[in-house]
């Protein structure tokens, strides 16, 4: 088992309004993936309170964000910007070129986040969340450029 997929399920339902977007089997399945997957936690007194997850793909030097969430109690205080740019610390380390990422269009409190790290706005996928088909906003920042 592995021990962390239970609280990012609930950090998910309070996030999404009692839904996860991903289930116990997708977060199984990509925490398996050593060799291409990299996730962060955020513990506070031993309280899992925030986590981000990336894939990464050596080919295109691409470290894509598939999902991040803060604990409604812990937001607003930096949580987020921290993992996100931990990842672009990360990804940089590992000589990538880009780090990207889709966001709800309703999300506009994330894009900002995103926008104020550096990611600029590129393109948008049509009904591309399941559950309601709203259109996603992706993201990119290239990381070749960073000082």
């Amino acid at each position: 088992m592995i021990p962390d997929i239970p609280e990012i399920l609930g950090i998910e339902r309070a996030v999404y309004g009692g839904q996860t977007p991903w289930d116990d089997r997708a977060f199984r399945s990509e925490l398996m993936r050593k060799n291409d997957r990299l996730y962060l936690v955020l513990r506070r007194n031993d309280w899992l309170v925030a986590f981000i997850g990336c894939s990464l793909n050596f080919k295109t030097k691409d470290c894509h964000i598939t999902n991040v969430a803060v604990a409604p109690n812990f937001q607003n205080h930096g949580l987020g910007y921290f993992l996100v740019n931990a990842i672009v610390k990360k990804a940089r380390q590992m000589e990538f070129e880009k780090v990207t990422l889709e966001v709800r269009m309703s999300n506009t409190r994330a894009q900002r986040l995103y926008r104020n790290i550096g990611f600029v706005d590129d393109g948008i996928n049509k009904g591309y969340y399941f559950n309601d088909r709203e259109d996603a906003l992706n993201m990119k920042m290239d990381i070749t450029k960073l000082g």
